[in-house]
């Protein structure tokens, strides 16, 4: 395991949260743009608890997601889809914390990333190994976002008031807008998001919320007219939705996520849709999901190891 100066949080992490941290396969993990909009996707979470330290992974071909934490190092990751872990109707935990991105040793994190993907899913153990690791080099050099709690909201798992754990709440999350926009997709963008919605029936909204770290939901959501109606209303303002479902053991994700913003005006929310980001995955088993796409990855890949002044990683079981 990779050791780094993380700080530890400063407060004790609660046995439950703990458990969860251990056991979930799948959290949602929200950072924001350089424009301070929030964005979120589902991400395979680590949690190293001798240094109390949360961490994901992702791909240099799409470094977003590392990238922008290291403008803004306020993020959330939230535990509120417990398939796969074994847990029956485990609390929903968002933790808000402060994140470090490693990306100086690509060789070494792409190493860590195949044996901490070993070591979680069954699956990858057949998976990833000498061979086919070498036929994956548009997807396993990585980077790392290691994420020291700074904060903890842990929701019962009947609804209600969460319990705070880690630095006190100093400002209100809601917000109250009554203009953000107006629905503003392609009508095929619409028809696309109108199947979705109708698919899932349910979304991780995200805002802008406690202390100038992303504030996430998860809320039953149906169509109307352009519009997104959302069951759980928590504020206001520049927002995302994403949806996403895992299965094989979390090593397929099937994730779509739209932007836009969050009207909230005291008896209803909902969600004006502005721009279709993109998924990843359709329903087929990784990786044939990107077979498509796998071109395009390469094409990335070089590029950012260029721009980093970095070699192609050996590609290897560690």
């Amino acid at each position: 395991m990779t050791t780094t100066g993380a700080p530890s949080p400063n407060f004790e992490i609660p046995p439950v949260a703990a458990s969860i941290f251990s056991k979930f396969i799948a959290a949602e993990y929200a950072y924001f743009t350089p424009k301070g909009d929030p964005l979120t996707w589902p991400v395979t979470p680590y949690w190293y608890p001798r240094r109390r330290v949360l961490a994901i992974a992702t791909g240099l071909a799409y470094p977003n997601k590392a990238d922008y934490p290291k403008l803004n190092p306020n993020v959330s990751l939230y535990f509120s889809d417990p398939t796969s872990s074994g847990m029956d109707s485990p609390p929903a935990v968002l933790v808000h914390a402060k994140a470090i991105v490693l990306d100086e040793d690509i060789q070494e994190n792409t190493d860590r990333y195949v044996r901490e993907l070993r070591e979680k899913f069954g699956a990858a153990k057949i998976g990833l190994n000498p061979i086919s690791v070498k036929l994956l080099d548009f997807y396993l050099p990585r980077l790392w976002v290691e994420m020291t709690p700074y904060r903890l909201l842990i929701y019962p798992s009947a609804g209600g008031d969460p319990e705070v754990f880690g630095e006190p709440i100093s400002e209100t999350p809601l917000k109250s807008a009554r203009n953000g926009g107006t629905p503003s997709l392609e009508p095929e963008e619409a028809r696309a998001l109108q199947e979705t919605v109708a698919k899932f029936g349910e979304a991780v909204v995200t805002i802008e919320g406690i202390d100038g770290f992303p504030m996430m939901s998860r809320s039953a959501v149906s169509y109307d007219d352009g519009w997104i109606e959302l069951a759980e209303g928590m504020g206001a303002g520049r927002a995302c939705l994403s949806f996403h479902r895992h299965t094989l053991g979390g090593v397929r994700f099937e994730a779509y996520m739209v932007r836009g913003t969050v009207v909230h005006d005291g008896s209803r929310s909902r969600f004006a849709p502005q721009r279709l980001v993109g998924f990843f995955g359709n329903g087929a088993v990784f990786p044939f999901s990107v077979i498509p796409e796998i071109a395009s990855l390469r094409r990335r890949l070089k590029k950012e190891l260029a721009k980093r002044d970095k070699p192609m990683p050996a590609l290897r079981i560690p």
